[in-house]
């Protein structure tokens, strides 16, 4: 083989627009034989919201230390729950 007929093989097969890009990886992620997959993860991606939100208002509504300690630990873990499934769903 010579250089010229590699090139030209190595130029047919490489596309750059289809680089390992943002777009690419999330399009990538939404085919057809990934959506359960997706929904699966979008749905514990709003378990985590709710979560989060919920211990978010009940942080403010308590008096007691304890409690807001145990409500602002379990806001962080879901804030980070729904980073985790931000970055399933993207890479």
């Amino acid at each position: 083989m010579n250089d010229e007929l590699i090139r030209k093989m190595v130029e047919d097969t490489y596309d750059n627009s289809r680089e390992n890009g943002v777009l690419w990886m999330a399009g990538d992620f939404y085919n057809k034989k990934m959506w359960s997959f997706a929904i699966f993860v979008w749905a514990w991606a709003v378990v985590f919201f709710a979560g989060a939100a919920y211990t978010g208002m009940r942080f403010f509504q308590t008096d007691q230390t304890k409690y807001q300690i145990m409500y602002v630990s379990i806001f962080v873990l879901c804030v980070e729950g729904i980073a985790l499934m931000k970055i399933f769903a993207t890479g």
